[in-house]
C-alpha cells in the first residue's frame, strides 16, 4: 500500500481530481423523433440494445414470478392462493414503472385506478366457481371474464358520473 503523502499516491489523486473534474456525461439520447434523426446512431444501437435488454429482464423476472405461482399452486392450492392474492402484478408493474420514469405522480395515478378497479376484478373470482360448479371450464371462464369486463365499464361510467377521476 502506497502512503497518502508519497509523491506516487499525491499523483494518482491529482490525476483522479483532474478525471473527475473533466468527466462528462455520456451523449445518450433518449429515443424519441425528436433525437433520433440528430443523434449518432451508435448512440441509438447502444441505447437500443440497453431497452431491448432491460424489456427481456422485465419480462423473464415476471414470467418466472408468474411460473412459481403455478408450481406451487399446483401442489398446495391455499399456498398458491396467498402468493396469487398478494399484489404481486401490481408491484412488479409499480416497480417497473418506477425504474423506468422515475414519476412518482404516475405511480399515485396507477395506485388509485388499482384500488378503484378491485370490485369488479373480484367479481371474476365470485362467478368462476359458482359456474364451474354447472358447466365446463372454458365456458366458465368465458363467463366469469365477461361479467367482470361488464362491471369493469359500469364501474367506470359510474366513476365519470360521480366526478371521480381515474
Amino acid at each position: 500500500m502506497i502512503p497518502a503523502d508519497s509523491p506516487n499516491a499525491i499523483a494518482k489523486n491529482l490525476l483522479l481530481k483532474d478525471l473527475v473534474k473533466r468527466a462528462m456525461p455520456l451523449p445518450i439520447p433518449v429515443l424519441n423523433p425528436a433525437n433520433v434523426a440528430k443523434a449518432n446512431p451508435r448512440y441509438i444501437l447502444f441505447n437500443s440494445i440497453i431497452l431491448l435488454m432491460f424489456n427481456i429482464t422485465k419480462i423473464l423476472i415476471s414470467a418466472l414470478i408468474i411460473f412459481i405461482a403455478s408450481e406451487i399452486g399446483k401442489r398446495d392450492s391455499l399456498l398458491g392462493a396467498i402468493i396469487v392474492s398478494l399484489p404481486m402484478i401490481s408491484l412488479i408493474t409499480i416497480s417497473w414503472i418506477y425504474f423506468e420514469t422515475k414519476d412518482i405522480d404516475k405511480i399515485i395515478a396507477f395506485s388509485h385506478g388499482v384500488f378503484a378497479m378491485i370490485m369488479p376484478s373480484l367479481s371474476f373470482f365470485i362467478t368462476l366457481p359458482f359456474f364451474l360448479k354447472k358447466i365446463n371450464f372454458i365456458p366458465s371462464m368465458f363467463l366469469s371474464i365477461s361479467i367482470m369486463i361488464v362491471l369493469y365499464f359500469v364501474l367506470s361510467i359510474l366513476y365519470k358520473k360521480i366526478g371521480v377521476d381515474i
